[in-house]
């Protein structure tokens, strides 16, 4: 079973919920791996987690088993189902991530002998795709568009 994500304002609440999931498990004969779980500790703006360390092992109980998980070091993120979330709610994971992907389009169409046809249609139908994919939990600022689209602009301009 993959990506299930469990979401709870404590740690106590978080064992309740993996309690009920593991008698579902059971009760459907659904093999979990434990040990491959990530725990992401989110909080409000402006506080920080003073009982949690990096690098300092959580011990959640999971019906029966006890699993020791290292959560996410701060400023890092991890990725469900493709869109990548971090501890603060920032999402410069996903700023980064669509603005690596205009870089990198840029460097293969300077290098690429394609027409202008097929550029506008690689930009509109995968790379704007996959920004609206990656951006879903997230509103992308009129003025970071701004500068996607002037990127690509110049690429474009470039390759006339």
């Amino acid at each position: 079973m993959d990506d299930t994500q469990w979401l709870a304002p404590s740690q106590n609440n978080l064992e309740k919920i993996l309690k009920i999931a593991d008698s579902f498990y059971k009760l459907n004969d659904i093999q979990v791996n434990k040990e491959k779980s990530e725990l992401l500790v989110r909080y409000k703006q402006g506080k920080y987690r003073p009982k949690l360390k990096p690098h300092e092992p959580v011990t959640l109980r999971f019906r029966s088993d006890l699993i020791f998980i290292i959560p996410v070091l701060p400023r890092s993120s991890i990725r469900i189902l493709g869109v990548y979330f971090d501890e603060r709610n920032t999402f410069q994971s996903t700023i980064k991530q669509i603005t690596d992907k205009i870089n990198e389009l840029q460097y293969k169409y300077a290098r690429k002998r394609i027409t202008d046809k097929h550029m506008i249609y690689i930009f509109n139908s995968v790379i704007m795709s996959r920004i609206k994919y990656w951006s879903q939990v997230k509103v992308l600022t009129k003025k970071f568009m701004d500068k996607i689209m002037n990127q690509f602009l110049s690429t474009f301009k470039k390759k006339l």
